[in-house]
């Protein structure tokens, strides 16, 4: 099942918000594509990050993809990984307040 993220939250919002949209308009009807990811600083630049995909089976959200930072990964993809947060931070508050 899903987290409770505002990643999660966002994402399941935007898949509600098509759904009704396409109902409305009478436009074709995607598959959500539902998924969160999670940053975690250990320092400025040093950062590891966990994604799931999710979707419905059986009448729940289901984890069909994940990914997590490995413990021997490099600094330089630590550091990678703390300015995607960075990025994600920023596109997510834009996307959410404008």
């Amino acid at each position: 099942d899903m987290p409770k993220s505002a990643f999660c939250a966002n994402s399941q919002a935007k898949a509600c918000a098509f759904a009704i949209a396409a109902d409305l308009t009478g436009s074709a009807r995607f598959p959500a594509h539902l998924f969160n990811t999670c940053y975690t600083y250990l320092a400025p630049d040093d950062a590891f990050s966990n994604a799931i995909s999710f979707k419905p089976v059986d009448g729940k959200l289901k984890s069909v993809i994940s990914f997590v930072s490995k413990v021997e990964e490099s600094s330089e993809v630590r550091r990678q990984a703390a300015r995607a947060a960075e990025g994600w931070y920023d596109a997510f508050t834009h996307d959410v307040f404008g």
